[in-house]
């Protein structure tokens, strides 16, 4: 599950964070491994207590927020996130979301010290 979030990190911060990795010297898996204690796996439990979906996402803050997209979580009624390191997160909430972007931020319970936000670049100003 880990190397398809590792593809799924690729795709998410490619275009912009690779730019400025290869500006600043610094490699792909060094990049990977940098940002991948940020990305969780959502599982979205079914009405039988089974896993109905997976997805990936990431931590926002330490607080306790993770952002993935609406798709992942669709109508579920119980979903969890788990850490790389293993540690399952029980969602207590969806935050906020919107379906136009397809984004959700879900807030979690008792989040780990160890998780680190995924660093976000500030928004490029219009042109």
């Amino acid at each position: 599950m880990w190397g398809i979030l590792r593809a799924g990190l690729w795709l998410l911060c490619a275009t912009p964070t690779l730019a400025r990795a290869a500006e600043a010297d610094v490699s792909v898996p060094d990049l990977s491994e940098r940002l991948l204690p940020s990305l969780v796996v959502i599982e979205q439990i079914g009405r039988d207590g089974e896993v109905a979906g997976v997805g990936a996402g990431f931590m926002m803050s330490e607080v306790g927020l993770l952002a993935t997209s609406l798709h992942v979580i669709g109508e579920s009624r119980s979903i969890r996130a788990t850490t790389r390191a293993g540690r399952r997160l029980q969602v207590l909430a969806i935050h906020a979301w919107d379906r136009t972007a397809d984004l959700a931020i879900l807030r979690v319970d008792d989040p780990p010290e160890s998780a680190r936000p995924l660093p976000l670049a500030p928004p490029e100003p219009p042109r």
